[in-house]
């Protein structure tokens, strides 16, 4: 990897590792930024976006529906809320947050953490992530009342 060294990260690596931080804090702040949707979806509508196209044509949730709504209650620690919003959305802003702790620590002390991003950075780790999504968009589905 670029800027780092087996011990300590250089000057460059901890600038990377800095960078890595304000990117995944990013979305956590907006999110906090935003009143989560009490429908449980469609909170992405306050930052001027248009609604889910796929949900527009199919009248169903898309499996990414609720996301922006998981993290807006994650960024207020509402966990429950998060998890009924997209389960996927409360995995997707708890990870943003460690990385940013991992960034910012990494940064400040120069410690290399190639160890921890390969130990999260597997094929198992992603099947598990694209798995609850899917189990997110039963969810959702189950909740606009398709399976009734």
């Amino acid at each position: 990897m670029v800027g780092f060294s087996a011990s300590r990260l250089s000057v460059r690596g901890r600038l990377l590792a800095a960078v890595v931080a304000v990117a995944a804090a990013s979305p956590l702040v907006v999110a906090a930024m935003l009143t989560p949707s009490a429908s449980g979806m469609g909170t992405h509508q306050a930052l001027g976006l248009p609604a889910c196209g796929w949900q527009t044509a199919m009248q169903l949730p898309c499996p990414s529906c609720g996301m922006t709504t998981a993290f807006a209650h994650a960024s207020r620690a509402d966990f429950g809320n998060a998890l009924l919003a997209q389960p996927a959305g409360l995995l997707l802003s708890l990870f943003a947050a460690l990385t940013t702790l991992g960034g910012l620590y990494a940064a400040f002390t120069a410690a290399p953490m190639q160890r921890l991003a390969a130990t999260l950075v597997q094929p198992r780790i992603v099947w598990i992530g694209l798995a609850i999504l899917l189990l997110g968009w039963l969810l959702k589905l189950s909740q606009a009342g398709i399976f009734s």
